[in-house]
């Protein structure tokens, strides 16, 4: 096996109760012994809305990607079930 460096940082503001708006930034730059070269790591840019819904929490996403190497235009959700 190998260890991959996916770096991710977050900076969010708090809009009303438990309603968050903010970016993600995402980067996949390879085996960490090895890394990739700038232009061909994976690195998107997100507009990201944090929430609840009943008890459970919600995350949706529009992202960019910053290079040649990252998808164009990216449509993300995350949910979170409380059971």
């Amino acid at each position: 096996r190998r260890l991959n460096f996916e770096p991710a940082i977050k900076a969010a503001y708090r809009v009303a109760g438990s309603n968050h708006v903010g970016i993600e930034l995402y980067e996949e730059a390879g085996p960490l012994q090895r890394m990739l070269p700038g232009s061909q790591r994976y690195r998107m840019l997100y507009f990201a809305w944090d929430g609840k819904v009943g008890n459970s929490d919600i995350n949706v996403g529009l992202g960019r990607g910053l290079n040649d190497a990252s998808d164009r235009l990216v449509f993300k959700t995350i949910l979170e079930f409380a059971f």
